[in-house]
């Protein structure tokens, strides 16, 4: 309910940036500074010093370290926060049905029933003559906010459906040895978590706040372009350059 408040640019910009340094310090710095070697067991050695050997066999600290930090502690942070938001989104729609309840339904038509309540008579109608109160909670309560809390629920499911087969095979490879999961298994499920990466577009532009935002960008750089286009000279032939057609400008919303 405080979201406009609480994420504001500047916080949404540092969350990403640090999100992308926790990814470097798992990542690259172990890696490179060959830190996921040490203790490894003695096949792990033998794929390291074989340059045909592409296997990415880690000791069991940086497994169970990057497993933790990569995927576990963000799943748990990531339902508890969903949690919170379905309670209280919750609450606040059995709420406003508990006070909505106490308005007695509109003895009229059918067709203007479904969306009002008798107006009352006095300071509190409206000049219309639509009432400030007595709507159903479907109307008071936008569809955008369930919208969104569904999109947000289908985005954790296919997060964890697609990477917990995964951290949980890269840990059980640590503790017990290749050989408890083998190897074309572990691929296969690797896989399944970079999949991951092509349904997010299609789970994002089921949002329209989000096919907006693409929106804005695509028609930002075409704007962009026929600027650019514009302000190059014309051809040998003395005509100017071509400048964005008024159909064409008409398809981009205006940026704010």
């Amino acid at each position: 309910l405080r979201y406009g408040a609480l994420v504001t640019k500047r916080r949404a910009r540092a969350a990403v940036v640090l999100v992308w340094v926790v990814s470097a310090s798992v990542s690259f710095a172990p890696i490179m500074s060959k830190w996921w070697r040490v203790g490894a067991d003695a096949e792990a050695q033998r794929c390291h010093s074989n340059p045909h050997c592409c296997a990415f066999a880690s000791n069991i600290p940086y497994a169970l370290l990057s497993s933790s930090v990569s995927f576990y502690l963000p799943l748990l942070v990531m339902l508890f926060v969903y949690a919170r938001v379905f309670l209280v989104a919750t609450r606040q729609l059995r709420l406003l049905r508990r006070e909505l309840g106490r308005f007695p339904p509109e003895e009229s038509p059918p067709t203007a029933s479904r969306f009002v309540s008798p107006a009352p008579a006095g300071p509190y109608a409206s000049p219309a003559g639509v009432p400030s109160y007595g709507r159903r909670p479907a109307r008071l309560l936008p569809p955008r906010e369930h919208r969104a809390l569904r999109t947000l629920g289908l985005i954790m499911g296919t997060f964890t459906l697609c990477w917990l087969p995964f951290f949980v095979a890269n840990v059980m490879r640590a503790l017990g040895g290749p050989s408890l999961v083998p190897s074309p298994a572990f691929l296969a499920l690797n896989w399944l978590g970079y999949a991951n990466s092509a349904f997010n577009p299609l789970i994002y532009c089921r949002s329209p706040d989000f096919r907006s935002a693409f929106r804005r960008l695509l028609c930002r750089c075409r704007r962009e372009e026929h600027q650019a286009a514009a302000s190059l000279p014309g051809d040998p032939s003395g005509a100017p350059a071509a400048l964005a057609s008024p159909a064409e400008s008409r398809q981009c919303p205006p940026l704010n």
